[in-house]
């Protein structure tokens, strides 16, 4: 398993939650709705002579080849990453994951809670740029993110932010559930009318941050 180096150009502070932008040559195939496992420097105090490890999505892909991560800080792993500056590195492996939009032309309708925006936000994007129609439902208490979604909007997306929307299912969607684990599970008992194989899901059992 090859492990990659990628380097921070950006860091900005979003309360409970870090948006980091960075580079790495190992990404420029990866795909909106996947994801690396990053290596710490932080000792896994499970596994002597390991660090500890963890998986985020990417956030966003820019034109110039970087890339963005979108993380609550609430473990060891999050802290750590949260402390890194422009010009500091860190280890990863992938790309992964097979939480991917298809090359059809129906409709995208998609469903986050907190930061599980990062995989949902790049799928958002690349439909938006396919000419396909959206709508998300953003479950969140946080102010994350204001100006891209006021640029989903303007780019005909039909958006809902809150900490209690809830999707209106659509069988003719393909549809991309991400985050907590507990609201996936009601969110697909609310989608019983749409067929499985419309259904994508990429549960995160982080905690919610707190305000």
């Amino acid at each position: 398993m090859d492990v990659h180096t990628a380097t921070v150009l950006d860091r900005a502070d979003l309360g409970p939650a870090v948006l980091l932008r960075c580079a790495s040559i190992a990404t420029r195939d990866a795909k909106p709705g996947q994801y690396v496992v990053i290596h710490s420097d932080v000792p896994n105090p499970e596994k002597p002579g390991q660090v500890l490890k963890r998986a985020w999505s990417f956030a966003r892909f820019a034109a110039d080849g970087s890339f963005e991560l979108l993380f609550a800080r609430v473990a060891a792993t999050s802290g750590w990453l949260a402390e890194r500056v422009p010009g500091d590195t860190f280890r990863f492996t992938g790309p992964w994951g097979r939480f991917l939009l298809d090359e059809g032309t129906s409709p995208v309708a998609c469903f986050a809670t907190d930061t599980a925006i990062s995989p949902v936000g790049a799928l958002v994007d690349a439909a938006l740029a396919a000419g396909r129609p959206v709508r998300l439902w953003w479950q969140t208490e946080q102010d994350w993110l204001p100006e891209r979604i006021v640029a989903w909007r303007a780019a005909g997306a039909v958006v809902e932010v809150g900490p209690d929307v809830t999707p209106e299912p659509d069988p003719d969607a393909r549809w991309f559930l991400a985050g907590d684990g507990a609201a996936i599970e009601r969110m697909t008992a609310l989608l019983g009318s749409v067929p499985a194989e419309r259904v994508h899901v990429e549960r995160f059992f982080t905690p919610r941050p707190r305000a």
